[in-house]
């Protein structure tokens, strides 16, 4: 599962770069399907998000609204690249370099 605003922050580089084939391939990909749940942000996630963000005065608001959807949804694990995270929440967080493929 990820949050609606992982289709805000990969849409700015193709912009950027007006690469409209890695922008639409994004728009095709990120979209709620049987392997993903793209999950809306709503009052719920904001809530929580304005929570994490009170404990924490480094976390900023795009990845407070990451975690917060996390935890609204009751994820085990947090996949992301970002160490900082890991000290920040209290449920399992998973670097992506720490994944054995």
């Amino acid at each position: 599962m990820t949050s609606e605003l992982t289709l805000a922050e990969v849409l700015i580089k193709p912009m950027m770069d007006e690469s409209d084939g890695l922008k639409n391939i994004y728009l095709e990909t990120l979209q709620s399907s049987e392997a993903l749940s793209v999950i809306p942000i709503n009052r719920e996630i904001l809530i929580e998000a304005a929570r994490l963000r009170a404990m924490s005065e480094t976390l900023h608001l795009p990845d407070a609204i990451h975690l917060a959807t996390a935890r609204v949804h009751h994820c085990t694990f947090f996949l992301t690249n970002d160490k900082r995270l890991r000290g920040l929440s209290d449920f399992h967080v998973v670097l992506l370099s720490e994944i054995d493929v």
